[in-house]
């Protein structure tokens, strides 16, 4: 197999996309590609961000680079078939819940954890139930990953917060999400605005 095929290949796809055994197996057997990749990685057109996982180095003026996280994160995604979302922290401080930022790139998924590497860069994929990645770039979805970062015991100032941010629609969606701990419905009643209590109007949204 030629190393111009599976650059060509993965250069069809779009920057990030994951070169493997599994992505590239209708061009040849597993062994052959497997070496073929070593070789490219040798040549620095390639490399090995997670274990048997490539990417296509930019070749750069000052010489090549790994692609940005954006482009590779969409291609784990098809390969687990589980989203891969920012993680709760975010989502509080995207909510003007907590000033706090995460230390190292992160993101959370009911996929499996991994670990990439983007030269020096570390980007971590934690896995996590699936009642923490539901719902993705929705506001209910955002609230409840918001709310299990404060954890239990601050739950129930964290909603009534929230209460204020969020449409009847999207707190009602966030309140009858499946899979809720029995904390989270504990500090929805608390704060008085569980699906069992009548709601009054709200004109914030």
């Amino acid at each position: 197999m030629s190393r111009d095929t599976i650059l060509e290949f993965a250069r069809q796809r779009g920057e990030g996309f994951i070169l493997s055994a599994a992505s590239l197996k209708d061009l040849g057997s597993p062994f052959v590609i497997m070496r073929t990749l070593i070789r490219l990685e040798k040549t620095e057109e390639i490399a090995e961000i997670c274990r048997g996982r490539y990417v296509v180095l930019i070749q750069g003026s000052y010489g090549p680079y790994p692609p940005e996280v954006h482009t590779v994160l969409p291609f784990i995604e098809h390969e687990t078939g589980h989203p891969i979302l920012v993680p709760g922290i975010c989502a509080a401080n995207l909510l003007d819940l907590t000033t706090q930022i995460p230390m190292r790139q992160c993101y959370i998924t009911a996929g499996p954890s991994m670990e990439l590497h983007f030269g020096k860069h570390v980007v971590e994929i934690r896995h996590v139930d699936e009642w923490l990645v539901q719902m993705p770039n929705t506001a209910a979805g955002n609230a409840i990953r918001a709310v299990d970062f404060l954890g239990e015991h601050f739950a129930e100032d964290g909603l009534r917060k929230l209460r204020g941010k969020m449409s009847d629609a999207d707190w009602s969606t966030m309140a009858m999400a499946p899979g809720l701990p029995e904390w989270f419905h504990a500090a929805l009643e608390a704060s008085g605005r569980s699906p069992d209590i009548e709601e009054t109007p709200d004109e914030c949204e």
